[in-house]
């Protein structure tokens, strides 16, 4: 495991070989060399120059440092660069608590230097007229290319090279409780707001002028649709260009289609839950099925072509709040769901109905699970965030055989923590950077790929 945070002085360790070899020999063999140490010292009657030389190693000493540890007073939490080969981060002026990645045209599998990056993202102002959405450009990214020679003090040299932002934005009235962009031509973006209201925003504009090439001016939202009070859930179809399916905190989801004119219909309510729809994922390869998760600990599959109060099916996913899914896009039959006891659970669709037992489940997060995504270019691997300040990432096609046991509590499907943010919201890949992840915190923005990648 590779947390990005370290105690003052320590060895980041990830699944590489070489990193673990580098941990191995810092832990293991440490303390026999003091050992011998302390015995040769012994023997040429210099007891006290050893105990003075033990205090000062003990000031050096190299700890990995793993979630729910505890620091000391003489102790700091050090970001280790060389766990890195893409580092970056920024602000707003204000948070921006929900984004989505810009699919640009500069190609796909992108991985040499410099990276950019296109986000849209909407604030959490403190006042309602103070919020916008926005769509940022992050160029400049260095990717570096490490190597066993490598050593901290170079690594953070390197890391002073700030990438370039640039922005546009909208006002939007009240604060995005989330925001979506559509997976077609185009750059249509969704917004929930907190008072209420859902809009559909023509967000290309932005792009274009972003890229060098027309105008920046978007002036409203091209259609707006209020609902009797707030909600969170929100997705569109991969399959049919622009489906879109909102869920509120009355339990209540609706399905959008567009019509013409910039028009969309809005049909519904899916009413089954008991409690607040937290999040909504269509299918990825059926157009009329999506899935939803609730307070209600429930997470239900639906068929958008049944009547709005029909379930197809209802899995009793956990013991407390679900809070995110998301669908497999290669193996359309796996689903994961995270929930508020900080546990995140990934179940076989094709068996669910008939006995509904998770295939995997994982309880490393201590805090509620915030995000979870699978990886679009790797099947088995997945981003998890959580409310303990923790984006964390995961491979589940690693076996308890496969891999070397790095701590007790650590299960062997972890392969990095990232630590360093602060009420972390969001976490996702971007399907056009290999192992490139992009996190939001109340504390900013954080856009990485780590050496396990």
């Amino acid at each position: 495991v590779a947390p990005a945070y370290r105690l003052e002085s320590c060895i980041m360790a990830s699944n590489s070989d070489e990193a673990k070899a580098a941990a191995d020999f810092d832990w293991d063999n440490m303390e026999d060399e003091e050992e011998e140490e302390e015995e040769q010292m012994q023997e040429d009657g210099d007891g006290d120059q050893m105990q003075q030389d033990g205090e000062d190693d003990d000031e050096g000493e190299e700890k990995v440092f793993l979630p729910g540890g505890n620091l000391d007073e003489d102790e700091e939490l050090v970001c280790d660069p060389t766990a890195y080969l893409v580092q970056a981060e920024f602000t707003t002026e204000w948070p921006c608590l929900s984004f989505d990645i810009v699919r640009d045209t500069l190609g796909n599998g992108r991985d040499q230097t410099p990276l950019t990056a296109y986000i849209a993202c909407g604030t959490q102002a403190v006042q309602a007229n103070q919020n916008a959405v926005y769509m940022i450009k992050v160029s400049g990214m260095v990717v570096h290319q490490r190597s066993e020679d490598d050593n901290e003090e170079d690594a953070s040299d390197e890391e002073d090279e700030a990438p370039e932002l640039n922005m546009r934005e909208v006002p939007h009235r009240g604060g995005v409780n989330r925001l979506r962009l559509a997976p077609h031509p185009g750059h249509i973006a969704a917004t929930w707001s907190e008072t209420g209201k859902v809009h559909i925003w023509d967000l290309g504009p932005f792009y274009n002028s972003l890229e060098g090439s027309g105008g920046a001016r978007v002036d409203r939202a091209l259609f707006t649709h209020a609902f009797g009070g707030e909600g969170f859930a929100m997705d569109w179809s991969p399959v049919v260009p622009y489906k879109l399916a909102t869920g509120d905190g009355s339990g209540g989801i609706h399905v959008w289609n567009k019509m013409e004119a910039g028009k969309w219909g809005v049909s519904g309510p899916f009413a089954g839950h008991a409690g607040s729809v937290e999040d909504i994922q269509w299918s990825p390869n059926e157009g009329n099925v999506f899935a939803s998760c609730s307070s209600d600990k429930t997470v239900k599959i639906w068929d958008a072509r049944q009547a709005p109060a029909r379930v197809a099916v209802s899995i009793e996913a956990h013991t407390c709040d679900v809070n995110v899914i998301s669908w497999n896009r290669q193996e359309q039959h796996l689903l994961v769901s995270g929930a508020d006891d900080g546990r995140f659970s990934v179940w076989d669709l094709r068996t669910v109905q008939r006995k509904p037992e998770t295939i995997a489940s994982f309880q490393w997060h201590r805090d509620a699970i915030t995000s979870v995504e699978w990886n679009p270019a790797d099947a088995s691997s997945l981003v998890v965030s959580g409310a303990d300040d923790q984006v964390t990432l995961w491979d589940l096609a690693v076996e308890a055989d496969d891999a070397r046991e790095v701590a007790p509590d650590v299960p062997p499907q972890l392969l990095f923590i990232h630590q360093g943010q602060e009420n972390v919201k969001e976490a996702k890949w971007h399907p056009q950077l290999p192992g490139v992840v992009i996190s939001t915190a109340e504390s900013g923005f954080n856009i990485f790929k780590t050496i396990s990648a």
